[in-house]
């Protein structure tokens, strides 16, 4: 069995975020969560596995290390294609949880816009005026009542409800990640498109 080309490499396990030894959450492949594919070489189930195209024109399985200098392919292709291909799949899952929040954000802040926002209520605070939105934090006002008082003073309402519905920050859409998705996925391209050797 002389392997000539990969045509797909693929990490099928799933990923859960865990905290490391700095307390940072990261995301990790977690074991036996993917889906086995039996090994033509060995016969084992692998989780990561690579579609090869042999010798005589066939196509094979195999497990990302079971491949060896004399199977065509030199080990380290198959190697960093099966590291290519968990970064892959560990960029997919970081793009669909950022996705999930972004949902989630959306839907909170169009539930806080479809509350009735209190009235704004004005008290003396020794020379400065106290403005405040329901139970939101005081805006303090030093020069009369501006409209960019009275838009702190119902952010901080607004603020607060976000919190109560899970939503402590806004949740921000990442370019760079989605871009790293996507330089992954053309190397990935280039990686399984190359000719036979």
């Amino acid at each position: 069995m002389r392997i000539v080309r990969i045509i797909e490499i693929r990490d099928t396990r799933d990923f859960d975020y865990e905290v490391d030894a700095h307390g940072e959450e990261v995301l990790r492949p977690v074991p036996g969560t993917g889906e086995p594919h039996s090994c033509d070489r060995c016969g084992r189930a692998h989780e990561v596995h690579a579609t090869v195209e042999l010798d005589d024109g066939s196509a094979a399985v195999v497990g990302s290390t079971c491949a060896n200098a004399g199977d065509g392919i030199a080990p380290e292709a198959l190697r960093s294609g099966a590291a290519l291909a968990t970064r892959v799949a560990k960029l997919r899952r970081e793009v669909e949880a950022l996705d999930d929040r972004l949902a989630g954000w959306r839907a909170a802040e169009a539930e806080v816009d479809d509350m009735l926002v209190p009235e704004l209520s004005a008290a003396d605070g020794g020379g400065k005026t106290l403005l405040t939105c329901g139970d939101g934090d005081a805006a303090w006002c030093r020069s009369g009542v501006t409209d960019e008082r009275r838009q702190c003073a119902v952010g901080s309402w607004r603020r607060k409800r976000l919190s109560e519905l899970g939503f402590r920050c806004p949740v921000y859409d990442d370019a760079a990640l989605r871009r790293r998705l996507a330089r992954a996925e053309e190397k990935m391209s280039r990686l399984t498109s190359s000719p036979p050797s």
